[in-house]
């Protein structure tokens, strides 16, 4: 990196000058040598820290806070109390329901919590109101609800998928077959299932996708041999799957339409609603005659094209999230966001100290969980 200069109080516009020129070459890569083709910006977006929601954490406990967020606000479950916070921090209601070991999951119009210990599961309005509850499941190991209001229970123990409906009336039970559940989602449009495993033996390994319909049907199979699989997402009739070195995109009948050979290491990744990929993309080490940039953020469109020229940055990125107007990732201690249209570096934000999550609200708040606090911060161009 050079020389370490020490810098004078009193500096001149040139010196001023250079120091900003600099700091945009450290971060974004010399725009000449490594061809990085988004615009600098800085002050374009404001944030304001508007609310922090204070946790007591159990340090033998590592689900004894738990944070979920959505656009119809944040909820934070601690010793059987429940509590919906806006999405701008102000409390709505409170509710005290019995599971000490929860996730929460929002609907539409709803909000799900599960208790992994119990199998006990409860749907609550946005309201604060119970709408039903079911039981006796034994262990759960996750939730996830489809747009079309159809909820999916994985049991730990019985390796089956419980699909209900709103009311916590069963709809139907999958036997999962072999291998390590990787991700799971559900469709809006298809009424459709999709699952992600791996499976290794003594002398190989291969990561599959299985979809199915909402009545417990097996619609097909795709296997990817040697390939470790990230995760998928139901994207209107699609399903699209990050593998370690391809992006694939699967039809509702199981037909694989998409293949895209990504020739570069992917770091992390993020799969949007809109039907966009997001990939933070850095060099192969063992390649030592690639001369691009080490770190960019590559956006793919859902039939492989780039829908915008790499991101170069210089951080590694450790989280990603995605709204409809940002791209936000955490690196470190510091937030950046960017311009999910353009690329255009819109923020830099550094945090007192190092933080577990980003959750996205609305396009107007955006917030940070902490081991011990949640900071909400609004957003404005």
């Amino acid at each position: 990196m050079g020389k370490k200069r020490k810098v004078k109080k009193r500096f001149s516009a040139l010196s001023l000058l250079v120091l900003i020129l600099s700091f945009g070459i450290v971060f974004f890569g010399n725009p000449i040598v490594a061809g990085a083709k988004i615009k600098l910006s800085f002050g374009k977006l404001n944030s304001e820290l508007v609310e922090s929601i204070s946790t007591n954490p159990s340090i033998d406990y590592d689900r004894s806070v738990i944070f979920a967020s959505s656009p119809q606000g944040i909820v934070k479950c601690e010793q059987n109390s429940f509590i919906l916070y806006d999405p701008s921090g102000q409390a709505v209601w409170e509710k005290e329901i019995n599971a000490p070991s929860t996730m929460v999951r929002f609907g539409e119009s709803f909000i799900i919590i599960g208790d992994y210990g119990t199998g006990e599961i409860y749907n609550l309005s946005l309201n604060g109101e119970i709408n039903g509850s079911a039981q006796g499941f034994g262990k759960l190991k996750d939730i996830r609800v489809g747009e079309n209001g159809v909820i999916a229970v994985v049991l730990a123990q019985d390796s089956e998928v419980v699909l209900m409906n709103e009311k916590l009336e069963e709809i139907t039970r999958i036997s999962l077959p072999k291998g390590e559940l990787m991700d799971f989602d559900l469709s809006a449009n298809k009424s459709l299932v999709a699952f992600s495993f791996i499976n290794m033996d003594q002398s190989n390994f291969y990561s599959n996708v299985l979809l199915y319909s909402l009545d417990g049907r097996l619609i097909g199979a795709t296997n990817f041999e040697e390939q470790y699989i990230f995760g998928i997402k139901v994207i209107e009739d699609n399903i699209v799957g990050v593998l370690d070195n391809e992006i694939f995109v699967l039809n509702s009948d199981n037909e694989l339409i998409q293949t895209t050979a990504i020739d570069r290491r992917i770091e992390s990744f993020y799969l949007d609603e809109a039907g966009l990929v997001f990939l933070n993309l850095t060099k192969n080490p063992e390649d030592l005659t690639d001369t691009r940039p080490d770190n960019v953020i590559e956006i793919m469109s859902l039939d492989g094209k780039e829908a915008m020229p790499d991101i170069v940055i210089d951080t590694t990125v450790d989280q990603m999230v995605v709204n409809a107007d940002y791209l936000t990732f955490l690196s470190g201690d510091k937030i950046y966001q960017l311009d999910k249209s353009s690329g255009e570096l819109l923020k830099i934000q550094t945090l007192e100290k190092d933080a577990l999550k980003l959750h996205t609200m609305d396009r107007t708040y955006f917030g940070v969980e902490y081991i011990d606090k949640f900071d909400i911060y609004s957003l404005d161009h």
